[in-house]
């Protein structure tokens, strides 16, 4: 449907998405060299795992969620995995705080 409609995609994988291939088609094929993530905790610890993400970007704004299962910005990370971060900036916007961090160095995944 989508070549039909004459609208450009990327296939990468056989049976599952190879993401690492994916992102670097990407580049190749429409020049992005920068992807936002912009989704749930999910897709977030997917990308991190596949040691595609360099850094993180936080919006902090003041209220307290304490709701039982609530997505977290990485989900599937708990107890497996050190991915340490630097700190790049802080701003403030009124109440917000806008945190960057760069990643260090991806370790992988490491049984906890």
């Amino acid at each position: 449907m989508l070549r039909e409609n004459q609208i450009s995609c990327v296939v990468a994988g056989a049976s599952e998405v190879d993401l690492p291939r994916a992102v670097e088609a990407l580049g190749e094929r429409f020049g992005v060299r920068r992807l936002l993530l912009k989704g749930g905790g999910h897709i977030s610890g997917v990308f991190l795992r596949a040691g595609l993400v360099g850094e993180v970007s936080l919006l902090l704004v003041p209220g307290i969620d304490g709701r039982a299962r609530v997505p977290a910005v990485f989900d599937g990370l708990a107890g497996k995995s050190l991915f340490p971060l630097r700190l790049k900036s802080v701003d403030q916007r009124g109440d917000t705080l806008w945190v960057r961090f760069e990643l260090i160095r991806p370790t992988g995944l490491q049984e906890g």
